[in-house]
C-alpha cells in the first residue's frame, strides 16, 4: 500500500496542495518549503504560518518588478529627450562652424597653395642649376681623365 492511501485509509484527509502563484515572481510554496527542508532539516507542512511570508514577499517583489519598469521607462525618456537636444544643439553648432570656417579655409588653402607652388618653382629652379653643375662637373672629370690618360701613355712612350 501507497502512503497515500495509508494515510486516507486511517482516516486523514490529504491537505489540499498550494497553488502555485500564477504571477510567475518569487518562489511557490513547494520551492519554500523545498528550501527550508535542505537548509535547516525543517520539514514544512503546506499549511504552516511561515508560509504567509510567500504571497507577501512575491507582491513585494511584483511591485519592485513594477517600480523598476516605470523608472526604467522614465529614464530611456529623459535621455532620449537629452540626447535629442544634444544632437540638434552639435548640428547646429557645427553647420556655424562650416559656415565660419569655409571661407578663411579656403583663404587659408588658398594662400598656402600659391606659397607652396612659388617654393616649387624656386625648387625647381634649384634642380636644375644642379643639373647643369653635374653636366659640367661631368665634362670636366672626363677632360681630366683624358688628359691622365694622355700624360701617362706619354711618360710610357719616352721611357720606353
Amino acid at each position: 500500500m501507497s502512503e497515500a492511501e495509508t494515510s486516507e485509509s486511517q482516516g486523514h484527509e490529504k491537505a489540499p496542495a498550494a497553488p502555485i502563484l500564477s504571477d510567475g515572481i518569487g518562489l511557490s510554496y513547494e520551492e519554500i518549503a523545498q528550501e527550508l527542508t535542505a537548509k535547516s532539516k525543517t520539514i514544512v507542512s503546506a499549511d504552516d504560518p511561515i508560509l504567509m511570508m510567500v504571497p507577501i514577499c512575491n507582491a513585494f517583489l511584483a511591485q519592485q518588478q513594477a517600480l523598476q519598469d516605470r523608472h526604467k521607462m522614465a529614464l530611456a525618456q529623459v535621455m532620449a529627450d537629452k540626447t535629442d537636444s544634444f544632437v540638434q544643439s552639435v548640428q547646429k553648432a557645427v553647420e556655424e562652424l562650416a559656415n565660419t570656417l569655409t571661407f578663411s579655409t579656403v583663404e587659408s588653402l588658398q594662400s598656402s597653395f600659391s606659397a607652396q607652388q612659388n617654393e616649387m618653382q624656386q625648387h625647381e629652379k634649384v634642380l636644375q642649376q644642379h643639373k647643369s653643375n653635374m653636366a659640367w662637373l661631368a665634362a670636366i672629370t672626363t677632360v681630366s681623365a683624358l688628359v691622365n690618360v694622355a700624360v701617362f701613355v706619354g711618360i710610357f712612350l719616352l721611357k720606353g
